[in-house]
């Protein structure tokens, strides 16, 4: 947890109380509120963390990647993070080999278009609220973890930390007009808006 509150550049809430539960296996977990076809899931609701301890890597995976999304949450308060940018900065915060993974980092989105599956766009990522494990599709869902991870691995070299990532996409989720959002592109360096930031990517 102090980890990632310093690669977020922030304090932790003292008036906030966190915990982490463990259950010893599948049944237990999804019966106490575990995401279906989780192994490891944040309640923003409870502040709570649950992972289900037959789940591989817990330690070098799947704790660094809830606690991120936990921190995150902190981070921003009232600012919902849309899962594109929420799912690539935990993905990055794992420490655990690619195979356990969706795939590695460097898989690009244009080797799932070559299997026909859906391409997510640099606004569907950085806008949309769309929700991986409502996709139905295992390939789609693996390529949007594919293409978050790598989308924000690029925001963090070009913005320079994780910290920027977050402050750059909570200025976009609360612009209220497309003009707003060209200006914030501008100012974060994408000076040719969506188009910069796709082609940079």
């Amino acid at each position: 947890y102090e980890n990632c509150l310093t690669e977020f550049d922030c304090l932790p809430n003292p008036l906030k109380r966190r915990s982490v539960i463990v259950y010893k296996n599948a049944e237990d977990y999804f019966n106490a509120g575990g995401v279906k076809g989780s192994i490891g899931c944040y309640l923003t609701e409870s502040n709570v963390i649950l992972i289900n301890a037959r789940g591989p890597y817990l330690l070098e995976g799947i704790l660094p990647h809830e606690i991120t999304h936990l921190v995150i949450t902190e981070l921003c308060q009232d600012t919902f993070i849309p899962y594109g940018i929420q799912e690539g900065l935990a993905m990055l915060a794992e420490r655990a080999p690619d195979r356990y993974r969706y795939g590695t980092i460097k898989d690009s989105y244009n080797d799932h278009r070559g299997r026909g599956g859906t391409i997510f766009d640099v606004e569907d990522l950085i806008i949309a609220t769309i929700y991986p494990f409502k996709l139905s599709n295992v390939e789609d869902k693996a390529a949007f973890y594919r293409q978050a991870t790598s989308l924000v691995e690029y925001l963090t070299t070009k913005l320079g930390s994780k910290r920027s990532v977050v402050d750059f996409e909570r200025e976009m989720v609360n612009a209220e007009t497309d003009k707003e959002r060209l200006g914030i592109l501008k100012k974060y360096g994408f000076k040719n808006g969506f188009n910069d930031l796709k082609g940079g990517w």
